[in-house]
């Protein structure tokens, strides 16, 4: 294998299949289309976070458990995940569920880095089932903010 070639895809969809058939002319189907990768009655657009919106996510883990995230850990996060809902949220589990730092010790900017270094490096997993943290690997919540879509 070569240096640049990726060790892992994301496949994460921005669109449903149906927009795509109406797009090249077909009509909507009802229901699945044929792929076993759209299986959703609905959609919704989900805006990407900004710096203080990861922050305020990340808030929340610090009051339900006094395990707080250092800004430098908040700054690198949203730098590797640039917002996207999903890929903040999984790498909050990550650092706070996988591993292991118990609270009240802090998410550091080294933990952040570890983690996005070892997600980058090895095949992805399916994820365990989530603890008592408020992180999950569903989408979090869209905080009230004046960037969220309407």
């Amino acid at each position: 294998m070569t240096a640049a070639f990726p060790d892992s895809v994301v496949l994460c969809g921005m669109r449903d299949l149906k927009d795509y058939r109406i797009a090249a002319g077909g009509s909507p189907v009802p229901g699945n289309p044929g792929s076993p990768f759209n299986i959703v009655e609905g959609s919704l657009r989900m805006g990407d976070f900004t710096r203080n919106d990861v922050a305020a996510l990340y808030a929340q883990h610090t009051e339900e458990t006094g395990q707080t995230f250092t800004p430098e850990a908040v700054a690198h996060a949203y730098d590797y995940t640039q917002g996207q809902p999903w890929l903040v949220n999984a790498l909050a589990y990550e650092t706070t569920s996988r591993m292991m730092i118990v609270p009240p010790d802090p998410i550091t900017a080294e933990h952040v880095d570890t983690e996005e270094a070892s997600s980058t490096a090895s095949t992805p997993s399916a994820p365990a089932a989530p603890t008592s943290s408020s992180f999950s690997t569903a989408a979090p919540p869209l905080p009230a903010s004046p960037t969220a879509p309407n």
